[in-house]
């Protein structure tokens, strides 16, 4: 399913997201393979994409808005201000 809400601009790879995260790369390797919702490795063995509204409520461990976002739902209250954070950067 997060193929389908990713959207340019939402996701990046592990090196760049280090630095807008505040976190190491093996925290967020760690996050990914603890929460595949976190992003998609499009081709087996390949770079991992993490989306940057995920990794912020995983950061702050809002599992209720990363299941509506990971459901497709955008627009929601609780999706939207991670939405709107991530166009911020």
């Amino acid at each position: 399913m997060i193929n389908d809400i990713l959207l340019p601009g939402e996701y990046v790879g592990i090196k760049q997201a280090v630095g807008l995260i505040d976190r190491k790369e093996r925290q967020l390797r760690r996050w990914y393979r603890d929460e595949p919702r976190l992003g998609r490795q499009p081709v087996g063995g390949g770079r991992i994409e993490l989306s940057l509204p995920a990794l912020l409520m995983y950061r702050v461990g809002n599992a209720e808005a990363l299941e509506l976002y990971w459901l497709g739902a955008r627009d929601h209250p609780l999706v939207r201000p991670f939405i709107a954070a991530v166009m911020e950067i």
